[in-house]
């Protein structure tokens, strides 16, 4: 997302693709700071800064702490041990599909039946005299 913002970006657009500022000092109108930290156990503590500098309405210059990639990032704090662990298979092929049993007729509902009502009746909210 960083990589996107570029000079003469208008607040809007930095806004947009950034977020709203963690820091918008009124005395430093020109300034919006975003500061990220996280820990989590078993990973390292990290604390990211990023500093947007307009002149009016029109961004300036931009400053930040290195960042990293969006994979670096999720590899960083990713405290469970999957690499070497085997994927499993989200989509069957055709051999597995038709290997698959077919449901029962009774169990798919016919798509013109009428819907059916409540399961439970329930008193009426208001007494009724």
């Amino acid at each position: 997302m960083a990589a996107a913002v570029k000079p003469g970006m208008t607040r809007a657009q930095v806004r947009d693709t950034l977020g709203s500022p963690l820091l918008a000092d009124i005395f430093h109108a020109d300034r919006w700071d975003y500061v990220f930290t996280i820990r989590r156990p078993g990973a390292a503590y990290q604390q990211r800064r990023v500093t947007v500098l307009f002149d009016g309405d029109t961004m300036k210059s931009f400053e930040a702490d290195e960042l990293p990639s969006e994979r670096d990032f999720v590899s960083s704090i990713d405290t469970k041990s999957t690499k070497g662990a085997k994927v499993p298979t989200l989509a069957l092929n055709d051999e597995q599909l038709k290997a698959l049993p077919m449901p029962a007729k009774g169990s798919i509902p016919e798509p013109n039946s009428a819907p059916q009502g409540p399961a439970r009746d329930y008193p009426p909210l208001e007494a009724t005299p």
